[in-house]
């Protein structure tokens, strides 16, 4: 699979990419896929809702009435949660662990099979780099995608961190950076375009290769 490749200010280039098959052209593996998915979620969850239980509510000393003779069920406190203002039973607690866990070749093929979807949708475009200088950074970069015609919320992955593009786009409402070393597949499913560079696309291949699964067997 070839992809056009765009120069630094969004023309288009003579010259094509070719992108790995591997991984750009793999079988889209749907179980794993939406494993990663479920796992990326889950990790984000923050257990902050939280209920006391009637040995943390305040009050209920004393005996409510006695045992016998009331006609009344018998009632030992009021922390019972069957009283307004008790405890509660079974609430959600701010301690409960929503971790899952995913091991490497489940997550190399999800994301591959993630990269591969893209890459059939013709959403994955290579850019030679992006000309950013140190003024107008997100204007020049809001320029560059107008010019190469892509529109919606787009993910420009780089290779290494790049403190200008990360500015600029941080500034751009449907626009984000990524490490590539910090990609998930979450993250290619969720944005419309998918932008890499040269360098990316050989990150790309040293992280996620079918091949180095092979050799690790």
């Amino acid at each position: 699979m070839k992809a056009i490749l765009f120069t630094k200010t969004g023309g288009k280039s003579e010259k094509t990419i070719t992108l790995p098959k591997d991984i750009f052209e793999s079988e889209v593996n749907k179980v794993l896929l939406d494993k990663a998915l479920k796992v990326y979620l889950a990790n984000q969850r923050q257990s902050n809702a939280h209920s006391k239980t009637r040995g943390d509510v305040s009050g209920g000393g004393k005996k409510p009435w006695k045992q016998k003779g009331t006609g009344r069920a018998r009632s030992g406190s009021i922390r019972n949660p069957i009283f307004r203002g008790g405890g509660v039973a079974f609430g959600p607690k701010n301690w409960a662990n929503h971790k899952l866990t995913m091991n490497r070749k489940e997550r190399a093929v999800a994301m591959r099979s993630a990269l591969t979807t893209k890459a059939t949708d013709k959403v994955v475009h290579i850019f030679e780099g992006f000309g950013l200088k140190d003024e107008k950074l997100t204007q020049t970069l809001a320029d560059i995608f107008k010019k190469a015609k892509i529109d919606g919320k787009t993910l420009i992955v780089t290779h290494a961190k790049d403190e200008n593009l990360m500015k600029a786009s941080s500034n751009l409402k449907v626009v984000d950076t990524e490490v590539v070393n910090s990609l998930n597949a979450y993250q290619v499913l969720k944005y419309k375009n998918i932008v890499l560079t040269p360098e990316t696309v050989e990150k790309i291949k040293e992280y996620w290769s079918d091949k180095k699964d092979k050799k690790s067997e």
